[in-house]
């Protein structure tokens, strides 16, 4: 009995960890470029400007945290402490130029308001002879908490949420973009007919803003051109949010 018990501890421990580890953030990497400094480009004409933008070292990844949607990233307190390739140049030493990114920039593109990509940059580039490059920091995750419904009957393009408004900005048929803004970030929004049919609705793209010293979410959504002219609307969206620190700690080589 007692070798039993000890059995069973041993296996509730083991299968705690692996769900633990299961729920850690992680960070894939997706990309990594090089571009050597040239300094006779013209920031002031939109070529010159874009070549500089892209000058140095950029590693970018896809991050995830398993179980929550991750609406953005707090900028100001993420942050590259480590930017070295494996000659231990270090690729924050060299002076950025005036118009190049910031060390931790966040690109959001396609549907559901995911955050696709978050580039990794220092304005050097690896020494001759170097392999691989080395990244450490911190990201500080923005994702939601509390997750509530509202219902809205019959749902013609707009809608107030008491939260937020929903309002049409162009409509092709019952199809079209509508506009979203309020103090509740979204996480999905379904159209559902008199004959329980779905229809999801695509959020295109979301913009976190400061108003009056308090957050609002300005959202573009695409409507099913098929969904009937009157539906239910169901909006499944974040009471809060919180912050999770995601630890970067990366070796980034060509085959990574």
């Amino acid at each position: 009995m007692i070798r039993s018990l000890g059995s069973v501890a041993i296996f509730v421990a083991f299968s705690a960890a692996a769900a633990q580890d299961a729920q850690k953030p992680t960070l894939r990497v997706t990309s990594f470029h090089v571009v050597k400094p040239d300094e006779g480009l013209d920031e002031h004409t939109a070529a010159g400007f874009l070549a500089i933008r892209a000058q140095g070292t950029k590693v970018a990844i896809s991050p995830e945290i398993p179980g929550r949607q991750i609406l953005t990233f707090d900028l100001k307190s993420s942050k590259v402490e480590i930017f070295k390739d494996d000659k231990n140049t270090d690729l924050l030493a060299v002076l950025p130029h005036p118009v190049a990114p910031r060390h931790v920039e966040v690109e959001r593109i396609g549907s559901r308001a995911k955050i696709n990509t978050v580039f990794l940059q220092a304005p050097g580039c690896p020494t001759r002879g170097a392999t691989k490059v080395h990244i450490k920091g911190k990201l500080v995750a923005i994702v939601g908490k509390d997750e509530k419904q509202v219902v809205k009957k019959r749902f013609t393009g707009t809608a107030d949420l008491s939260f937020g408004t929903i309002a049409e900005l162009k409509q092709v048929g019952f199809g079209g973009n509508s506009h979203y803004t309020g103090d509740k970030p979204l996480k999905s929004i379904t159209l559902v007919a008199r004959d329980g049919k779905k229809f999801p609705v695509t959020i295109m793209s979301s913009l976190t803003v400061e108003v009056e010293k308090k957050t609002a979410y300005r959202t573009t959504l695409r409507i099913d051109g098929s969904a009937p002219a009157f539906c239910t609307l169901r909006v499944t969206y974040f009471d809060s949010v919180e912050e999770v620190n995601m630890p970067v700690d990366l070796e980034v080589g060509l085959g990574f």
